[in-house]
């Protein structure tokens, strides 16, 4: 809610958004069976997309780290 919870793509940073997790709780307390509750998979498959490859990239810098200290 902190984004401002306006479901549009905006041209300027300072514009109001409405993130991935508020879109899942919003559609979640008001939607079922709707497009708008079928989007909550794409925007889950999204988020779980970001987390892996965050996480895979802090383990390469972390692995390529500890080998330039130890070799």
């Amino acid at each position: 809610m902190l984004a401002g919870n306006a479901p549009q793509i905006t041209s300027s940073v300072l514009d109001s958004i409405r993130t991935l997790t508020a879109h899942i709780g919003l559609v979640l307390a008001t939607e079922n069976s709707s497009a708008m509750y079928n989007s909550l998979f794409a925007a889950g498959l999204i988020l779980l997309t970001i987390s892996v490859a965050v996480t895979l990239l802090i383990r390469a810098l972390t692995h390529s780290a500890d080998k330039g200290i130890n070799g």
